[in-house]
């Protein structure tokens, strides 16, 4: 495996879902339509308080704007990686009308878009969820998928594999298939590494291209909204609105949970590449898990949504004692903490190592073995944090069963 040339975080926690495949989503579309806000172009998450039937408000997502007009939405991305400095506009019609003025530098895109290309997957359960499942004809790559519908609908030929074959979700692309294919849109990740991104290769091929950016949100909510997005595309808003005021209400419930804890518990997340510790940055959804789990993220004191790369005598230093463990990036093939420990017998040196509190994202992989951490678990965040709540706080849910997340087997006694 070759080292991330851009931040690694953004290629695991953001470019790892690039590769990972469709999530089977248990949720189901409530059949109650919720009243929606106007967003407001250029304020990242804002809303006016105007109730509009069949529209979605953004309430926690922080990296686009959804604006409804008379005749189109308009939908604004806002920094879709890190360090971003430009904005990516979409203005959506109605299929077959044009808008009474075209909004400078926006994509134009006609609704309800019917053929999509998938080069991220963090959005993909939204399909499921919206039952669109039949809208998706190609994907970068079926090697991760876990949902077994996709999964029959790769095998059957029904959607049709993009890329080459080379490592990636966005790398190697086959452009005779996607020309064969004619999508309405392809729905890609931008890390601003211009040797892994192509949404610009393939604007100036025709192709219309929207970049999703849900791995950039600062919460576990912010990043599940992200179903709207796809859902203003597909004309589906009322029904993602519904969705996710659902979602909303069990997250808060399982936070409210978690705050009942007598104590906070600290926690160290990932673990060494090739000599550097690439931890999530205090503003990733990550640590807002732990927050909300009523646990202490010992290396969350930068700001940033991304990752930063440490040395282990750093990460030592700093959370040599912390009682929990949680391996994200790298963990999902480890099985036990022998096996995590031949790869670097400083690993022994922690706490939470010595105690056997070390667990990875790796519990449910598909036939291929994708992780559906990276699939479901993005579109489920309450089930996640129950997962995390049962972890930090068992008295909390004693009955609780593990979903995502895997406890490493403790080393063989001698």
């Amino acid at each position: 495996m070759m080292a991330p040339k851009s931040d690694p975080w953004i290629r695991w926690g953001g470019l790892a879902l690039l590769t990972l495949g469709l999530a089977w989503s248990f949720l189901r579309i409530a059949d109650s339509v919720s009243t929606a806000r106007r967003g407001h172009p250029g304020k990242i998450g804002a809303a006016s308080t105007i109730p509009q039937q069949g529209q979605a408000t953004i309430r926690h997502a922080r990296r686009f704007t959804l604006e409804y007009r008379s005749d189109c939405k308009i939908i604004r991305v806002n920094q879709p990686w890190r360090d971003a400095t430009e904005a990516f506009v979409y203005q959506l019609v109605p299929r077959g009308s044009h808008p009474k003025a075209a909004e400078p530098g926006a994509i134009l895109v006609e609704t309800p878009i019917r053929r999509v290309v998938l080069l991220t997957t963090s959005c993909l359960p939204a399909f499921v969820t919206l039952d669109r499942i039949e809208a998706v004809l190609g994907v970068a790559s079926g090697r991760y998928v876990t949902t077994p519908v996709f999964a029959n609908r790769i095998r059957s030929g029904q959607i049709q594999e993009v890329s080459n074959g080379a490592p990636g979700m966005n790398k190697m692309l086959n452009y005779d298939r996607l020309f064969t294919l004619s999508p309405d849109l392809i729905l890609a990740t931008g890390t601003g590494d211009s040797s892994l991104d192509k949404h610009q290769k393939l604007g100036e091929a025709g192709f219309k291209v929207a970049l999703c950016a849900d791995y950039m949100e600062n919460t576990p909510l912010g990043r599940a909204e992200w179903i709207k997005f796809v859902a203003a595309f597909l004309d589906r808003d009322a029904e993602a609105e519904a969705h996710f005021a659902k979602l909303e209400a069990r997250y808060e419930a399982q936070k409210a949970l978690a705050r009942k804890a007598l104590h906070r518990p600290t926690v160290l997340c990932e673990m060494d590449y090739r000599g550097s510790w690439y931890a999530p940055g205090g503003g990733s959804y990550l640590a807002a898990y732990i927050r909300d789990a009523g646990a202490t993220y010992l290396l969350g004191d930068d700001p940033n949504p991304g990752s930063r790369a440490l040395k282990i005598e750093t990460v030592l230093d700093r959370a040599r004692n912390a009682d929990f463990w949680m391996l994200h990036m790298t963990g999902s093939s480890l099985h036990t903490l022998q096996e995590m420990k031949d790869t670097d017998p400083r690993y022994g040196l922690f706490k939470a190592f010595r105690e056997g509190k070390v667990f990875t994202t790796g519990a449910r992989l598909g036939p291929w073995g994708g992780s559906d951490y990276w699939e479901n678990g993005s579109a489920n965040p309450d089930l996640v944090l129950a997962d995390l709540i049962a972890i930090f706080h068992p008295e909390l849910l004693p009955n609780h069963a593990l979903y995502w997340h895997a406890w490493l087997r403790p080393l063989a006694q001698p």
